[in-house]
């Protein structure tokens, strides 16, 4: 039988010395897309959700995410997304996900614990306030808790939009 805790720990293990087969450019379709495991900046980061436009990988210690285009014309997402952190004021950005883009053009974000995970609540220990409630509608539902317990907005271009 398969051991994931075990791959996963094998993996981290080898990959310091792992070497790059190629560098992919921001145009063209990754194999990441269709992956389980990818590898960022020396660091495993497993599946965990997709969206329309994007894969999203999050590493062992849940402190980061990565975000994938799906196809090769989902690149934009990760432009808009960018250009929506860079833009905000710092106010704003205390609403926001910690967001930062790689050197091959895909998107880093802090880990949020999204509200549409069952885990969340029992992580958070109490019922959403409110204010929460309000600023995840206008979010369509796109937040989650930072290790701090701030709800934010983790898609930026959903960002009190509604």
């Amino acid at each position: 039988m398969f051991n994931y805790k075990n791959f996963i720990s094998l993996l981290t293990e080898n990959i310091k010395t792992m070497k790059p087969d190629k560098i992919i450019q921001v145009n063209q379709e990754s194999q990441e897309n269709r992956a389980d495991v990818v590898i960022v900046n020396g660091k495993a980061f497993t599946y965990k959700n997709s969206g329309l436009t994007r894969r999203v990988f999050v590493n062992k210690d849940k402190t980061l995410v990565v975000k994938i285009p799906v196809g090769k014309y989902s690149q934009h997402f990760n432009d808009e997304e960018l250009e929506c952190w860079e833009s905000a004021s710092d106010d704003v950005k205390k609403e926001l996900a910690n967001t930062k883009r790689l050197e091959n053009g895909y998107i880093i974000q802090e880990y949020l614990h999204t509200i549409d995970d069952e885990i969340t609540g029992e992580w958070l220990n109490r019922p959403m306030t409110m204010k929460e409630i309000r600023f995840a509608s206008s979010c369509r539902d796109d937040v989650g808790y930072d290790k701090d317990g701030n709800l934010k907005c983790y898609d930026l271009h959903e960002y009190k939009k509604y």
